[in-house]
């Protein structure tokens, strides 16, 4: 373990800039709720569909629990207690999992569950759905969780109250997959002779990027094709905790007259973190464009700086990914010699209808008999 210097100068964003993010500490919650009833039940096993967050402090905690995180539904057995991860499933899980005489209760990020919607708005308005993203489904071997679960969306439909699933022609809508940054000077391949559009996106791309891209997609569809009409997300669609965290990688290394970048930048993410390799990525790229004398590392826990001991030298700053747990922060914080008392015990979380204690035992009871 690196040694503890209580000289060293550390850096902190403030509290809404890093860490945890309220979609994640939303289903982490659930998941220990679910947990916590399951076992009044008698019931020993939970699964998560998916880690419930890209984070191992947070699913150690929750398999110590007696959790158990799978990758496919085949893993989970029949009449299992489920919990779906917060990037979003597609509807055959739930689906599929009734069918097998279990229950689910989804802990999908309220943002995520809001690019859900607007896929059912453009099936009911028969639109076209342009989904702005990162990492083509098709083309890249493994797209992210929350991309999968949205596809899905696209592919099918659940109606939850006959627990009947549709799918095929009759609700497969058009679609298009785009990146930030795709040319939008020849869009022919994407247009839609019905003319009608809805834009959707990734939660975790960024934000304000996503939001200038869209409207430029739309003026170049109307552009391309008169009369068309191009329902889109707004501002308040796209993940406010990416683009106050990834602003906060930008203050910290952001030279002012009261402000003094830090000679070392650690980002703490797990390695599956897509928002946290942005924030890695961000900083290095704003430490080559400003010409900065910055060290930028990434590290999953305290256990990691010992390997960065040469490399973590004078003002140090320090910022974390929205999947990232408040107390792996913490131990770095106090591990380099800072005040731990700066990183929040609790963050805000999105409110989940109908998943409280007495909820989730309502559902298991009704389910069990």
């Amino acid at each position: 373990m690196i040694a503890a210097d209580m000289s060293r100068e550390i850096y902190l964003p403030g509290n809404d800039q890093f860490g945890f993010c309220e979609g994640v500490e939303a289903a982490h919650q659930l998941l220990q709720r679910v947990t916590d009833v399951a076992h009044e039940f008698g019931i020993d096993t939970v699964y998560g569909y998916h880690d419930i967050v890209h984070n191992k402090t947070v699913t150690n905690y929750h398999q110590e629990r007696g959790v158990v995180f799978v990758g496919s539904l085949e893993e989970i057995p029949e009449g299992a207690v489920s919990v779906l991860s917060a990037h979003g499933s597609s509807p055959m899980v739930p689906w599929v999992i009734k069918k097998m005489g279990g229950v689910s209760f989804d802990g999908a990020c309220a943002l995520v569950k809001h690019t859900h919607v607007g896929v059912q708005q453009a099936r009911e308005r028969d639109e076209k759905v342009l989904y702005l993203l990162e990492g083509k489904p098709g083309v890249v071997p493994k797209v992210h969780d929350e991309v999968a679960g949205t596809v899905g969306h696209m592919d099918m439909r659940l109606d939850e109250k006959t627990n009947k699933l549709y799918r095929g022609t009759r609700v497969t809508l058009r679609r298009s997959y785009i990146e930030l940054g795709d040319d939008l000077s020849d869009l022919s391949d994407i247009l839609d002779p019905l003319a009608r559009y809805r834009i959707v996106g990734q939660t975790t791309l960024l934000g304000s990027k996503c939001v200038e891209f869209r409207e430029a997609l739309a003026a170049a569809i109307i552009e391309q094709q008169p009369g068309a009409t191009v329902g889109r997300i707004n501002a308040k669609d796209v993940c406010r905790a990416v683009q106050v965290r990834q602003e906060g990688v930008r203050v910290m290394l952001r030279p002012t007259a009261d402000h003094v970048v830090p000679d070392t930048a650690i980002i703490v993410t797990d390695v599956k973190s897509k928002n946290g390799k942005s924030y890695y990525e961000l900083a290095k790229h704003l430490v080559e464009e400003n010409s900065l004398d910055t060290r930028v590392i990434a590290i999953e826990t305290a256990a990691d700086l010992a390997e960065h001991e040469a490399e973590i030298k004078g003002r140090i700053g320090i910022t974390a990914a929205a999947s990232t747990h408040d107390s792996d922060t913490r131990a770095i914080v106090e591990a380099l010699g800072g005040d731990g008392s700066k990183v929040p015990y609790e963050r805000k979380r999105f409110p989940m209808p109908d998943t409280t204690h007495e909820d989730i035992r309502r559902r298991l009871g009704e389910w069990k008999a």
